[in-house]
């Protein structure tokens, strides 16, 4: 998940459910998120059925596929499109797929699921990340690709409310996973007011929904929380 300028670290925008009806604004946020440079797609809807949900989400990687084949100074060569909690959709129209709330296990997930595609898992724990590599060990099942982190600072968009990690717990957990060869994503309350703090951690990626899709200029906003993401030494002055 490496774009062309911004290699060293990532950005994910995922979805708002409310605005997915608009389908002019959504192409526009998508367009000039994955120009400035985000490189890699969460879809996200808990209420939509499985085929209005996957009618949605191939929409969205037919956009985003559109955006990348006309290269620019920031568009990254690939953006994978994950969706969340969403197995069958995943596992029917070959999208990537990040377990949270799921009905479904990882381990069997993996098991059914093709090798080529990517399945996330995310983890608001410190032990979870240990637990999870000992079963799959057990039963040889390959770890996770993604491990999505938080939440970082407290939201409410979450179904099931657990304490924020702040930007300690993510590192100590981002440390373990890059010790496994995992890449990391930090989620939850991140926006251009505190994604420098997360700048010093070891996670890969950071995802935002608000912050990005509510934005009045995607494009700026992208670049804003890309550069503040560096760390402080790296930062252009």
């Amino acid at each position: 998940m490496t774009g062309r300028t911004e290699t060293h670290r990532g950005l994910c925008l995922a979805t708002d459910p409310s605005m997915l009806v608009s389908t002019e604004k959504v192409s526009k946020i998508l367009t000039e998120s994955v120009r400035a440079g985000v490189n890699m797609i969460l879809v996200q809807d808990r209420t939509a059925s499985d085929a209005v949900f996957a009618e949605q989400a191939l929409r969205i990687r037919a956009e985003v596929s559109r955006v990348i084949a006309e290269p620019g100074p920031h568009t990254p060569f690939h953006v994978p499109v994950f969706v969340h909690d969403r197995f069958r959709v995943a596992l029917r129209h070959g999208f990537h797929l990040l377990l949270q709330h799921s009905d479904i296990d990882y381990l069997e997930a993996r098991r059914r699921m093709p090798g080529d595609l990517m399945i996330g898992v995310s983890i608001d724990e410190p032990d979870a990340l240990e637990t999870l590599a000992t079963s799959c060990s057990r039963f040889g099942v390959r770890i996770p690709d993604v491990i999505g982190i938080g939440p970082v600072w407290s939201t409410d968009a979450r179904r099931r409310q657990v304490p924020p990690l702040g930007p300690e717990g993510v590192d100590a957990i981002a440390r373990a996973a890059a010790t496994a060869g995992v890449t990391t994503i930090a989620v939850g309350g991140i926006t251009v007011g505190n994604v420098d703090k997360l700048g010093a951690t070891a996670v890969d990626t950071i995802c935002v929904s608000s912050a990005q899709m509510g934005a009045d200029d995607p494009f700026m906003t992208a670049r804003t929380l890309l550069t503040l993401f560096r760390p402080a030494e790296i930062r252009p002055s």
